[in-house]
């Protein structure tokens, strides 16, 4: 904005006017001469070009400023931002230095900033070299030339992403909501005081038509993508149009990295790009392709499903994989294990992994809403996990962000907090946990509330799109406003704050009492369907038990081929989720002295738990070494797959509570290793009886 102090008041002064304003009129209104509102009559003329604007000025009629309604109403809103901020506070003056570099890539003078905030040119100067390293991050500098002005200098890629960052950090409303909130989001983002004209280096119409030509699409990759992840699709598109409107466009990289495997994300981006190039009625050179699909490839998306997470974990190379290993390494030793037999962790590291290295290589910002409540609440976690990301800094030479290691919190802090658990929970309330910021923070959420509440519940984790089919949800938690008037809901901190706590263990209460007056019958009914559950999985397993008696020499993957063969499904497929499940963490536990090949699919319709023992007493070859014995465990995806879940892991727990069934499975015969099962599926029905009279 080119305007001084004292050439806004009258520009505001000649807005608010219907009819036209004597100059004399201006001058006794500002106390000033009728010599000096001329001089500034002329600044305000130059100064209205940029808003498509002019001054009229009519000898004994007045001064008036001619053009359209809408351009003057989006003057008027600037000129009222401008004068809410308050220029003596340091970090609203270069927060606001920033805002203009970035919206106007014009040479200014400094002379024009030090009489626009009424500070000295020394002070300008000042501000400006603060700002450097801001705009250094994205490779970016400001320029000073004598006689000619300052001007920010840089690629226009790095600008955009510059652009990008500064709406990420300073407009947090625009991701406090979810993607189904859009509208309601754009009008509190672009009327909110607060942001002090944050948004008007992006244009709400054009958003607005950004948003109408995706849904149209209704393309089922949006659906994978985080919310935020999603409005930040909307906010790189409004960018990239409004840079193309304005002559900005973005310079081939050589340098640019994109996942060549992705052939989707490239597909989508050409979509994307014609769709955009028909509403908007321009042409967009083709680089911007590139550049989207990277953005969709450095995006995060929501795995809600164990076949989604199966087939990109396929496509995982061993480097990758390695990576994780040596983070958690890194993270800290003495949890090394523990984390690697955490297959919800690995994978989901996994996971964030590959958009993480497509955004370092391609300089590209991520914003994290969560960062401040992160560090403070978790700050060992946090600690921790800036240590395990230089392995990611040796590997590639790009330096971490903190942004993106608390993202690696999440992951990592969820999966210490189920490591920690003590407790087996009875559950009464049926609560429904639902986040829009992805699998790592819904897991935190749910993690963190099995640990803070009562026995009386059981949490119910649910994406936005589960909401309408989720049945027999007593109430929601949320960490945004759901918008169902018939949903009982609570609005919550992701990470919980004592006020969260207080509501959420109120509500249980309330729900607590009517369940025991309204709903026994029912809940009776549910607790016999589990038991009923159960008893059939533990005999399917029983029934379907075998034992092999294999070479000590054969190969992992001799032996899991020849194990695949053997089952009644898709032999390919087990061995292929068996095989990548061994590259995310070895399936060989030396200290129990065994191998547990285990893996969920839908081609079997019953569990599966086979036992082979080497004819030497102990597997040789170094796949397996030093094992006694190969258990094969494989889990049905129906409707009962937690029931089958829960069994199996029943029978994996007792390699350690049982040194007695160990030995037998290392030792035994086929008769004497399934009355051990017997014995210890039998055991674990009974706690499960017991468990839901308790509970009844």
């Amino acid at each position: 904005m080119d305007f001084s102090p004292r050439s806004q008041k009258i520009v505001s002064m000649l807005l608010e006017s219907s009819d036209p304003v004597k100059e004399q009129a201006l001058a006794d209104a500002l106390g000033l001469s009728k010599r000096t509102i001329q001089r500034e009559l002329e600044a305000v003329d130059y100064g209205l070009r940029p808003y498509h604007l002019s001054l009229i000025r009519k000898k004994r009629v007045g001064v008036q400023i001619q053009g359209s309604v809408e351009n003057k109403q989006a003057l008027h809103k600037e000129l009222k931002i401008d004068q809410d901020i308050d220029f003596t506070n340091i970090e609203e003056r270069r927060r606001y230095l920033l805002l203009e570099l970035l919206r106007d890539r014009t040479p200014q003078k400094l002379i024009t900033f030090a009489d626009r905030l009424g500070v000295s040119e020394a002070t300008i100067a000042s501000d400006l070299e603060s700002l450097q390293d801001w705009l250094r991050q994205n490779h970016l500098e400001i320029i000073r030339r004598p006689g000619y002005g300052i001007v920010l200098e840089g690629k226009e890629v790095d600008y955009r992403e510059a652009v990008n960052r500064f709406i990420n950090e300073n407009s947090e409303g625009f991701y406090s909501l979810d993607r189904f909130q859009r509208q309601e989001l754009i009008e509190k983002s672009f009327s909110s005081p607060s942001h002090a004209g944050i948004l008007s280096l992006l244009n709400k119409d054009t958003i607005i038509k950004v948003i109408d030509v995706l849904d149209a699409m209704d393309e089922p990759y949006f659906k994978r993508m985080t919310d935020n992840a999603y409005v930040a699709l909307v906010i790189h598109i409004a960018i990239s149009i409004d840079r193309i409107q304005k002559g900005g466009i973005a310079e081939p990289k050589k340098e640019l990295n994109t996942d060549k495997k992705d052939l989707a994300s490239l597909q989508l981006a050409k979509k994307i790009h014609k769709a955009m190039e028909r509403a908007f009625q321009i042409q967009i050179p083709q680089v911007e392709i590139s550049y989207l699909q990277v953005h969709i490839q450095g995006s995060k998306k929501d795995y809600s499903t164990s076949t989604m997470v199966d087939e990109y974990l396929n496509q995982v190379d061993d480097q990758q994989i390695q990576m994780v290993h040596r983070m958690i390494e890194r993270f800290d030793s003495k949890y090394q294990y523990d984390l690697e037999q955490d297959d919800i962790f690995v994978r989901g590291l996994l996971i964030h992994l590959q958009p993480v290295l497509i955004r370092l290589q391609n300089h590209l910002n991520i914003f994290n809403p969560l960062l401040k409540d992160i560090q403070d609440q978790y700050p060992e976690v946090f600690a921790k996990c800036k240590e395990a990301a230089k392995v990611i800094t040796e590997e590639t030479g790009y330096e971490i962000q903190d942004e993106e290691i608390g993202y690696l919190a999440m992951h990592f802090g969820a999966a210490l907090e189920r490591l920690h658990e003590m407790k087996t929970y009875t559950r009464i309330v049926r609560i429904g946990v639902v986040c829009a910021s992805g699998f790592g923070l819904a897991r935190l959420m749910e993690t963190n509330l099995r640990m803070i509440l009562p026995d009386s519940v059981e949490l119910v984790p649910l994406g936005t799109n589960d909401i309408d089919q989720a049945s027999n949800i007593d109430f929601f938690v949320s960490s945004f406003d759901l918008n169902h008037p018939q949903l009982d809901s609570i609005r919550v901190n992701p990470l919980f704050t004592e006020d969260d706590i207080t509501r959420i263990r109120k509500k249980i209460e309330e729900y607590s009492h009517v369940y025991k007056e309204t709903s026994v019958q029912k809940g009776i009914g549910q607790m016999m369907d589990q038991i009923a559950s159960t008893a059939i999985s533990i005999k399917e397993i029983l029934a379907n038990y075998r034992q092999f008696d294999l070479p000590a020499d054969i190969h992992f993957d001799q032996l899991v081929e020849q194990l695949s063969k053997e089952m009644s499904g898709d032999a390919k497929a087990i061995a292929a989720k068996i095989t990548s499940r061994e590259k995310l963490s070895s399936q060989v536990i030396p200290e129990l002295g065994i191998c547990l090949l285990h893996c969920r699919t839908q081609s079997i319709q019953e569990p599966i738990v086979w036992v082979c023992q080497s004819s030497m007493g102990q597997f040789r070859h170094s796949s397996l070494s030093p094992s006694k014995a190969v258990v094969w465990m494989i889990a049905p995806e129906d409707e009962h797959i937690q029931i089958h879940l829960d069994v199996l892991g029943a029978i994996s727990s007792a390699f350690v509570s049982s040194p007695a069934f160990l030995h037998t499975i290392q030792t035994g015969t086929k008769t004497t290793i399934l009355m051990e099962l017997e014995r210890i599926l039998q055991n674990y029905f009974y706690q499960i009886i017991d468990q839901k009279r308790r509970t009844a």
